[in-house]
């Protein structure tokens, strides 16, 4: 069974990113089972194992079932299951010097909104597809390592592909796992009136650049919506220069999302463009049939509407731009099915 393993492990290395490949499968070890129709494979982590078994376990039962023409399953062996848990210890300091309200920690949920995500907005509710599967692949990644790899991740796409849900599942992912993060997501729009501000009056106060540098500087994260509408926005994308110059050389984690490619923006300053794509980008592509339909199957089930495979089938035919768009007829069809019986 080891060499039907090497044979699978070069199937996916030509199948998958390299920057996705390596850093997932270059610590699997093949570990011999005592079962003829299993491969066992040992990761180092909890995290790592959920990784695999949600992206590649039925490609690689696929791809070693057709080698040896017959079922084989996948069994994966964790090394050390307490790798990448989350460890929270108590800051020193005298008893009861918070009320009792203030020590009482925040829900997960809190603590995403106070960075600007959205709750639903996660990987279990992506809906995976030929056209966003590596771009989510690429975004595990992040979220599991974040600042070490893919620094800066750009994710592109057209409108409506996915590309916010996306960046908000790793910031979600990255505080799940350390909560104590220093996270800011914002949208292009904000950061830009954010940058405007500092000038209010017609002259720049010190004591506002002082603030608005210390914010950014000191992020541990920083996630940036729809940057195709910094171009034109000189004195902007200058100050978006000085944060990447800080926060890189600190392996803190930058997310972007654009509408195009970076070296396609026009308006930009190019060391800007260089930044941008000095990590790793993915593209979204628009979404095949059959995720448009399962897409509309996920958004029924998160209204707790039981939708008809006929129905979800005829939209994702009518309906081939973009989720929101999809999302929109859904909403109309069970809107008019409430009201009309």
């Amino acid at each position: 069974m080891r060499e039907v393993w090497k044979s699978v492990l070069a199937f996916l290395k030509n199948t998958i990113p390299e920057e996705v490949f390596v850093p997932w499968f270059g610590k699997v070890e093949f570990t011999e089972d005592s079962e003829p129709d299993i491969i066992n494979i040992s990761v180092p982590s909890v995290p790592h194992s959920k990784f695999i078994k949600a992206q590649y376990e039925k490609d690689i039962e696929e791809k070693a079932s057709e080698i040896c023409g017959r079922e084989i399953k996948l069994k994966i062996t964790v090394k050390d299951p307490n790798k990448g848990a989350m460890i929270s210890e108590p800051l020193p300091g005298p008893a009861n010097t918070f009320p009792e309200e203030e020590k009482a920690p925040k829900s997960i949920d809190e603590i995403a909104t106070k960075c600007g995500l959205h709750s639903g907005l996660t990987f279990d509710t992506f809906v995976i597809g030929n056209a966003n599967r590596v771009a989510r692949s690429s975004a595990m990644l992040v979220a599991e390592f974040p600042g070490e790899r893919c620094n800066p991740l750009f994710i592109y796409g057209g409108v409506g592909l996915g590309k916010t849900h996306l960046m908000h599942a790793v910031g979600r992912k990255i505080l799940e796992d350390n909560p104590n993060t220093n996270l800011l997501c914002i949208s292009a729009n904000r950061f830009i009136n954010e940058v405007v501000s500092l000038s209010a009056g017609g002259r720049y106060s010190d004591e506002k650049i002082q603030k608005f540098d210390n914010k950014y500087r000191n992020l541990d994260a920083l996630l940036i919506d729809d940057v195709q509408f910094l171009c034109k926005r000189g004195g902007t994308q200058q100050r978006l220069f000085n944060i990447f110059e800080a926060l890189l050389p600190k392996n803190k984690q930058i997310i972007l999302t654009c509408d195009t490619y970076a070296r396609q923006l026009s308006d930009f300053d190019e060391r800007l463009i260089s930044r941008f794509g000095a990590g790793l980008s993915v593209s979204i592509e628009p979404a095949e049939f059959e995720l448009r339909a399962a897409i509309l199957l996920q958004k029924a089930k998160q209204q707790g509407v039981k939708l008809p495979l006929e129905v979800a089938y005829l939209i994702a035919t009518r309906l081939n731009t973009n989720i929101r768009e999809l999302e929109g007829a859904l909403n109309s069809v069970i809107m008019r099915a409430e009201v009309f019986k």
